[in-house]
């Protein structure tokens, strides 16, 4: 029989969205998207005069969007309490 695997008690910490890279990964997606298309025969030329801009104006929007939501802070510790640097000392290095 074996034990059951302790559950965590917390949650792990978030990471902030690196709005940069948020942007970027859009952009090469929905231009990988607009080159499938053409390449498959499903749009043309003339089509893509519009599709490549409108993938840069939505990955942009949606950038500004995760830029404009604020991040949520899921501790309770206050982020601006002074650090106690005793703590971490032991009598015997005193």
């Amino acid at each position: 029989m074996t034990t059951p695997l302790p559950q965590p008690t917390a949650a792990p910490p978030r990471r902030p969205v690196r709005i940069g890279y948020l942007v970027s990964g859009l952009a090469a997606l929905g231009l990988s998207g607009a080159w499938a298309l053409w390449a498959a025969g499903l749009v043309d030329g003339a089509q893509l005069s519009w599709l490549l801009p409108l993938v840069l104006v939505v990955a942009g929007l949606l950038g500004l969007t995760a830029l404009a939501v604020p991040a949520r802070r899921t501790t309770d510790a206050p982020h601006d309490a002074p650090y106690d640097d005793t703590a971490h000392h032991t009598e015997e290095h005193r």
